[in-house]
């Protein structure tokens, strides 16, 4: 396997659900599902690459509700007959059944960085015959425990590769999650590009508690008290052909428009909506940790790592967003609720 493995156990299982470079959307069906590059690997949704990508199923929000699941419901993922799937992939570490633990090939999120429930409550069954990803609960999963329930899976099946031809390639979810009851459906088309794309992608793990173990801070949606900073937001960042995109740091040219800069080049832009009025926020890097290269948890990729933190103008409550852009690549957004 050409991927390396993070020894430590705790953090190996940590995946994400956030979107990254490569996406779509329903065609038909119950469900509005999107396809998203895994934010711990640079080259999950490129061809012949290890298959390492994300299948979303409800809006992010923690505010909404996912799709609880009882005892014996199920989630299968159907995948185009051009994905090479082994049918014995034992996921991060290689194997070892589902039962919480080791953590199996498909990881189920909640739509945010490291939010999967940590005892993995259900079993996991790989059909190569048909590409087939079929999750049974052995437990209850309820849309507040904690959490707003299951909203993603990721399909971390590191033995199995994507297309090698670039295209877009359908995927068919089903899930029931009462045995007896109704089925909800769904049907899309996933982007399998034929390079790396620069991409940033946000993760929990620089956020602070909760976690480890998981469930994770969710960095992606913030409530702030007007006068606080927000939580510091780890991402890592690769560059156009996988490699880490190491050097690039943030310049902020006024409180709403900043670049993301490498060796005197713009490789990337940082957009910041405000409410009306506000005037003094700020986005600035972390010094604890400072940027720096190193292993992506659970790939091992090499990534460079760059933490910041935005902080609210003190006076003027609402609404606000953050946005960062790879020049050639994805974007990310960040969502903040001050109030007083």
């Amino acid at each position: 396997m050409r991927r390396i493995l993070v020894l430590m156990f705790s953090v190996a299982l940590l995946v994400a659900a956030v979107p990254v470079v490569a996406s779509a959307h329903r065609v038909a069906g119950d469900l509005d599902l999107g396809f998203v590059k895994a934010p711990v690997a640079g080259d999950g949704t490129t061809a012949g690459s290890p298959l390492d990508f994300l299948v979303t199923f409800a809006d992010p929000d923690p505010s909404v509700d996912g799709v609880g699941m009882t005892i014996d419901g199920t989630i299968a993922i159907t995948l185009d007959a051009a994905f090479d799937l082994t049918g014995n992939d034992g996921g991060f570490l290689g194997g070892g059944p589902p039962n919480g633990q080791a953590p199996p090939p498909v990881i189920v999120l909640q739509g945010w960085p490291q939010s999967p429930r940590f005892d993995f409550p259900y079993t996991t069954d790989v059909d190569a015959a048909t590409n087939t990803i079929t999750l049974t609960f052995i437990d209850d999963w309820a849309v507040d425990s904690p959490g707003p329930g299951p909203k993603a899976v990721h399909l971390a099946l590191v033995d199995s590769t994507n297309p090698v031809v670039a295209g877009r390639y359908s995927i068919e979810l089903a899930i029931t999650p009462d045995p007896g009851g109704p089925t909800l459906e769904g049907h899309g088309h996933i982007n399998i590009i034929p390079n790396v794309r620069p991409s940033v992608n946000v993760v929990s793990l620089f956020s602070g508690p909760p976690g480890p173990p998981p469930v994770f801070f969710n960095p992606l949606y913030q409530e702030v008290t007007l006068g606080d900073p927000g939580r510091q937001v780890g991402m890592y960042l690769w560059e156009r052909g996988g490699g880490p995109a190491t050097g690039v740091d943030l310049e902020m040219i006024n409180a709403k428009r900043g670049k993301l800069v490498r060796e005197g080049r713009t490789v990337g832009q940082v957009w910041i909506d405000a409410p009306e009025g506000a005037t003094d926020q700020t986005l600035v890097v972390s010094t604890t940790p400072p940027p720096f290269e190193g292993p992506a948890f659970v790939t091992g990729q090499p990534t460079w790592v760059l933490v910041t933190q935005f902080t609210p103008d003190p006076v003027v409550p609402g609404d606000y967003t953050v946005t960062f852009g790879m020049n050639g690549g994805n974007t990310q957004t960040m969502h903040y609720d001050v109030s007083e």
